[in-house]
């Protein structure tokens, strides 16, 4: 009877010290703040800066870095902020997905340290989204656009993408292939894409100059040198295939020499 009376009062005082606990053991949020670099000496902070800006100019190496930006902010390493200093160019992979909040950071990032923006225009993504669209025509879903209208759509909604992301640079990802290896379809097929995959965008000839002023104002295209080809005459067959002969072997000599 003792050790019931006992333990009963033991369960009954641990009751009565957890309900008087009860006020202080309540948890708290409490707002943890570490100040940087940038608010303990603003002034060395801001001449960094300055320096980093004037670095981004002065001809080096740039360094490309890939971001997967995913449209949300679930931790630190979600910010462009988060970046390091020393990435001169980052290239998103989802500009897309780029909100205001997002797109506050980025120009915060680009504004204070020069690092400029960039995103990909993808052509063999596209390819393979028209390809499976296709499968599914076959399979008995939705009828697929035409490849050139499907090329061209996709190419412009990716471009509005960066520019609603006010990407600084746009890099064109397209597979080269050597036409000499096509068939005259495929030949056809593939000048076609690059056409209008690369619209705007032109090759200076060989043998030409181009004169430009700032602000990309082309002045003038000229050809400096134009090939003059006299047939020569008076050999004989046997003559041209000693020629020929001599003028491979020459040139596979050189070419055999080591850089």
């Amino acid at each position: 009877m003792k050790n019931i009376l006992k333990y009963g009062m033991m369960a009954f005082v641990a009751v009565l010290g957890l309900g008087s606990c009860s006020d202080w053991t309540e948890p708290e949020a409490v707002k943890v703040v570490y100040d940087g670099v940038s608010d303990t000496d603003p002034d060395t902070y801001n001449k960094y800066l300055e320096n980093l800006r004037a670095y981004r100019n002065n001809g080096h190496k740039k360094v490309y870095a890939w971001f997967a930006n995913n449209g949300s902010f679930n931790s630190q390493a979600d910010h462009v902020s988060a970046v390091p200093d020393s990435i001169d160019v980052l290239v998103l992979h989802n500009p897309q997905h780029v909100s205001g909040e997002a797109l506050d950071d980025l120009n915060k990032k680009r504004t204070q340290t020069g690092m400029l923006m960039a995103c990909t225009v993808d052509f063999d993504a596209m390819k393979a989204s028209w390809n499976l669209k296709k499968e599914l025509e076959q399979a008995g879903g939705a009828v697929a656009p035409e490849w050139n209208s499907f090329l061209a759509d996709s190419l412009s909604v990716a471009l509005g993408h960066a520019s609603d992301a006010q990407m600084d640079r746009v890099i064109a990802s397209f597979t080269g292939q050597d036409p000499a290896h096509l068939t005259q379809a495929d030949k056809e097929q593939y000048l076609a894409d690059q056409e209008t995959f690369f619209k705007g965008i032109y090759r200076l000839e060989p043998g030409s100059f181009l004169r430009w002023k700032s602000g990309s104002i082309i002045l003038e295209i000229q050809k400096y040198f134009e090939p003059s080809l006299q047939p020569e005459t008076g050999k004989t067959e046997r003559e041209w295939l000693e020629s020929v002969d001599r003028v491979i072997k020459d040139s596979v000599a050189v070419h055999e020499i080591a850089d």
